[in-house]
């Protein structure tokens, strides 16, 4: 496994502390909860099943696009600071 797939897992520093610190996402998070919670206390038992499933597959693909911005991201900040160093800009 790579650094940055070691880092992005938690193997390496906090992954725990990647995430929105903003309240209004946490809000946010606890209403959708809620929604949640109240479609599965309504649904048959073979629905609850493919919403489940549905869920998990959600969830597998919002970490995904969450590696790739936090790979990207780390690229770009990469090149910037390589390109900061390997550049002679007397325009400072």
């Amino acid at each position: 496994m790579s650094i940055l797939s070691n880092w992005y897992h938690g193997n390496i520093g906090l992954a725990e502390k990647i995430g929105p610190q903003n309240k209004k996402y946490w809000s946010l998070a606890e209403t959708v909860s809620k929604e949640r919670q109240y479609f599965l206390t309504r649904l048959s038992v073979e629905d609850k099943e493919r919403f489940e499933k549905w869920n998990d597959l959600l969830c597998e693909m919002e970490h995904m696009t969450e590696y790739e911005n936090f790979s990207y991201g780390f690229r770009l900040g990469a090149r910037l600071t390589v390109e900061i160093f390997e550049t002679e800009d007397t325009d400072f």
